[in-house]
């Protein structure tokens, strides 16, 4: 895979959706992003739709089980991708995501990918309270998660059979349905 060029398409990838979420914010009379938490969980029910067209991936316990729609799939994936930029964007680590991120593979083979926030040693009660409060700190969690998000992603996106190109293509068609219904009356 082309590091540079994946790297620029991910970047056109952010830009379009800047100015798509731009647009719906103009449509909905919002003056003020939306919420966090509502786009992290729009992203946590396009997962939930995704997971359901793998459903036949998984569900062993009933035999009629409707079979892999892959236009489907691209779709919801595409959904996926969409408010995952979407949340990048809005926190302000699009520039860091994109400075940072590799497409080199399998994060098993990672080596680049920070410490998970969780995987931290214990540290004693000062030490977590100093680190609580330095804003220096959140802002590189922050940073990191949005990284790791994308990583991640890309990773998943290539486990489905969308090595970055196919991703961007998907991107790209679901884009164009957005803004149609952003023109419409979605």
């Amino acid at each position: 895979m082309n590091e540079e060029k994946s790297k620029k398409m991910l970047a056109v990838m952010i830009e379009k959706q800047k100015a798509y979420d731009q647009a719906v914010l103009e449509k909905m009379g919002m003056s003020k992003p939306p919420k966090m938490e509502n786009i992290v969980l729009a992203l946590i029910d396009e997962m939930g739709e995704l997971n359901h067209e793998l459903k036949s991936d998984w569900c062993y316990w009933k035999k009629s089980q409707k079979q892999k729609d892959k236009i489907a799939i691209g779709e919801e994936l595409a959904d996926v991708w969409h408010f995952a930029l979407s949340l990048i964007c809005y926190t302000g680590c699009d520039k860091y995501v994109l400075k940072k991120i590799q497409f080199d593979g399998s994060l098993t083979n990672r080596k680049d990918l920070p410490i998970s926030f969780y995987e931290t040693r214990i540290l004693d009660k000062a030490e977590t309270i100093r680190r609580y409060f330095d804003m220096s700190v959140v802002c590189v969690y922050i940073q990191n998660s949005a990284y790791l998000m994308i990583a991640h992603l890309i990773d998943f996106s290539a486990r489905l059979g969308y090595d970055f190109d196919k991703v961007y293509i998907e991107y790209w068609r679901k884009n164009e349905k957005n803004w149609d219904r952003v023109r419409g009356n979605y």
